[in-house]
């Protein structure tokens, strides 16, 4: 378990899917689907929601102001908020991580029910939580 607190967090709203597909040449099909942006991950929640995410916590993503200039040249308006204060990451590795989440948390974490690169919200032990699937090797 390592804790990513400081990691950054972007929350995006608004009709971002072709501004983002500009600025990182990849974005989330539809509302559940996570990609891999190297030093990041882009969760698409809703169709009109995102969370950029950091993988650690010295990654050099765009930040929020930054984003905010991008999508100022969009006709419809676009919000990104910086939660990285705001929210407590953690990430959890390992063979066992699924069977630890079954014991506090309410989601089946079984492959066919919550494949790689997918991101669900749920509750984690009462506190309301984003959980992104993003498995390595």
């Amino acid at each position: 378990m390592i804790d990513l607190t400081s990691a950054p967090i972007i929350h995006i709203q608004g009709p971002a899917g072709e501004p983002l597909l500009v600025l990182f040449q990849a974005v989330p099909a539809k509302p559940g689907d996570v990609v891999d942006l190297g030093q990041g991950l882009l969760a698409r929640l809703r169709p009109q929601e995102f969370y950029l995410f950091g993988k650690t916590v010295e990654v050099v993503l765009p930040t929020a102001a930054e984003l905010a200039h991008h999508f100022a040249r969009s006709e419809q308006p676009i919000h990104a908020t910086d939660y990285t204060h705001g929210q407590a990451v953690i990430w959890l590795a390992g063979p066992a991580a699924p069977q630890l989440l079954n014991k506090i948390c309410g989601l089946d974490f079984r492959e066919r029910a919550f494949p790689n690169r997918q991101a669900k919200q749920t509750s984690v032990a009462k506190i309301k939580a984003l959980i992104v699937r993003d498995d390595e090797g």
